[in-house]
């Protein structure tokens, strides 16, 4: 019954399109954290990064030949801009020393890559919000692993109500894609990493405050991880918005 609640249904006269690996720019997305937004124009991931799944076979560490039925086959992704001009990525980190311009090994192929320190600011501020407000939505700008599915793990999953960090809340919608796995390979302990479904990027949540105030949930939500896995790699990056224009 509880589920019931979060299914909602646009206007019969409105058209709606769901687009895979879809990307905005910075300037839609802050008008669509605004709520200023009925139209979007967006970018594919594909045009910059495409899959490039490879098949091989497992080779024995005491004979040095191929094992039988060991087949297994990896995605692997390659950069590709169609337009033909370069394409960058921003890469946010802690705990490294790199020089101000380097070469690095990048990818479980160890390609070389070129990479320089950007110094621009890419953060993107919250829309204002009224001191009266109680109602916001939550967009994962990065996939978040919550231990109850789609469901994070601090809300009751019959009431649908929960604490976070001392903000009391309630879910009232939910638009979540379809979830994606999330697994690799422990460098360090040298086997794979656990498997986990995770909620895809570009997924929102509608709240409403119970306890609390909106500063006290644009300071726990934006920019800040929620995922309850992998945060310190940078999973479950959320951005608060608002749900109407005031």
């Amino acid at each position: 019954p509880a589920l019931d609640k979060l299914l909602f249904f646009p206007d019969a006269d409105k058209k709606i399109e769901n687009v895979a690996g879809a990307i905005l720019n910075d300037i839609d997305f802050k008008d669509y954290l605004h709520c200023k937004l009925e139209e979007f124009g967006y970018s594919r991931i594909s045009d910059y990064i495409i899959d490039e799944p490879k098949i091989g076979i497992r080779i024995s560490h005491i004979t040095h030949a191929s094992e039988i039925g060991k087949l297994y086959r990896i995605y692997m992704k390659r950069l590709e801009n169609k337009s033909g001009t370069m394409t960058s990525i921003i890469v946010d980190f802690e705990g490294l020393n790199l020089a101000e311009n380097t070469f690095i090994k990048l990818g479980g192929e160890g390609k070389a890559a070129y990479c320089r320190k950007y110094n621009k600011s890419i953060n993107i501020a919250p829309p204002k919000f009224e001191q009266n407000e109680k109602m916001f939505k939550v967009v994962l700008s990065t996939p978040a692993i919550f231990k109850n599915g789609w469901i994070p793990g601090w809300m009751d999953n019959t009431r649908l109500e929960g604490n976070f960090n001392g903000l009391k809340l309630k879910l009232v919608a939910a638009a979540v894609g379809k979830p994606v796995n999330i697994g690799g390979f422990d460098m360090k302990k040298k086997r794979p990493k656990p498997m986990y479904c995770a909620v895809p990027a570009g997924s929102v949540y509608y709240f409403k405050i119970v306890e609390g105030d909106i500063g006290e949930a644009v300071a726990r939500f934006h920019q800040k991880s929620v995922s309850e896995v992998y945060k310190r790699q940078g999973f479950g990056i959320a951005y608060i918005g608002k749900t109407e224009d005031t």
